[in-house]
């Protein structure tokens, strides 16, 4: 029943929902859902102010944003001037070594020796694997392993990090919230934040999880960044310049 007139109430909102599921949340879909009504209240102080989200959340300090393509077609993504690209790999066998290898060196070929490359492991590898993976592919110029582990596992990715430089260790898609983010920092499991909009708790959290992240000197670039939310989030926050299209 409360009115809504500024984003302010919108930060008033989120804490009250947050504290009254506490008990049956924190993460996963109770968050989920805080993220969906989230969205839909920025949205709505958006078409009542008659103004696009991104100038609510703050000054637009880019004017263009550069996408990353998410997929396997790296010639495709080339051909249609993406200077970005990230691609899936799943660990199975011994032979997913070369597999990645191959993968990449297409992707390199295709994309040219100035682009960003990134891999999706999707919490497939494992420490002894990513360590290794960084050494097969130290000649291709890897910009972020993402989700090497899972996201529970905040001491083995902080391990990591100095064992496969200059590659970055990149995750957050599966947290939930800036009080989730404060145990990444705290753990200093990550050099680079991928919160989802979507998931996190939507616009309000992922401001907080900016700032947190800002404090800290880490780069932040949304998961799904390239949908309609996670642009506007991109184009008037501390965000990297760098939005995923899948």
């Amino acid at each position: 029943d409360r009115e809504i007139e500024d984003i302010e109430d919108i930060s008033k909102i989120w804490d009250d929902l947050y504290f009254h599921s506490i008990p049956y949340g924190r993460k996963g879909l109770a968050i989920m859902a805080l993220s969906g009504v989230d969205l839909a209240l920025w949205d709505l102080v958006g078409k009542a102010e008659n103004a696009p989200v991104y100038a609510l959340i703050g000054n637009q300090e880019k004017d263009r944003v550069r996408a990353y393509a998410t997929g396997i077609d790296s010639e495709w993504y080339s051909e249609s001037g993406y200077t970005a690209h990230k691609f899936p790999h799943r660990w199975e066998s011994e032979g997913d070594y070369d597999s990645a290898v191959e993968r990449a060196e297409t992707a390199r070929n295709a994309m040219g020796p100035d682009s960003l490359l990134m891999i999706d492991t999707y919490m497939t590898w494992n420490s002894h694997v990513t360590t290794k993976m960084s050494q097969h592919l130290k000649g291709y110029g890897i910009y972020w392993f993402e989700d090497v582990l899972t996201p529970d596992d905040l001491e083995g990715q902080s391990k990591l990090r100095e064992s496969v430089k200059p590659t970055l260790i990149s995750g957050g898609e599966h947290e939930f919230t800036h009080y989730g983010f404060r145990e990444i920092a705290r753990s200093e499991a990550l050099d680079l934040w991928q919160p989802d909009i979507t998931w996190c708790g939507g616009i309000t959290a992922g401001l907080k999880i900016i700032d947190l992240a800002k404090s800290e000197g880490i780069p932040v670039v949304p998961h799904r960044g390239g949908e309609v939310w996670g642009l506007h989030l991109i184009v008037s926050s501390g965000c990297e310049n760098l939005a995923e299209i899948l």
